[in-house]
């Protein structure tokens, strides 16, 4: 429903891990949002968020320096 009342199509739920998970799959939402989910490594947490994001096809901006 947060994802449908923002115009998503696409959603996530994260959780922390001691490793980066294989993302699952999770199907389609009775809106219509595709929902994935994945573990994050904690220790290791902007390269588990761009592996999860990029496997999304969510566009990424380079990070400041």
């Amino acid at each position: 429903a947060h994802a449908a009342a923002l115009g998503a199509d696409q959603a996530a739920l994260f959780y922390p891990s001691n490793g980066y998970d294989a993302p699952i799959h999770m199907g389609q939402s009775s809106t219509g949002c595709e929902v994935w989910v994945f573990g994050l490594d904690l220790a290791q947490i902007r390269t588990s968020m761009r592996s999860a994001l990029e496997r999304m096809a969510f566009p990424i901006m380079a990070a400041a320096a």
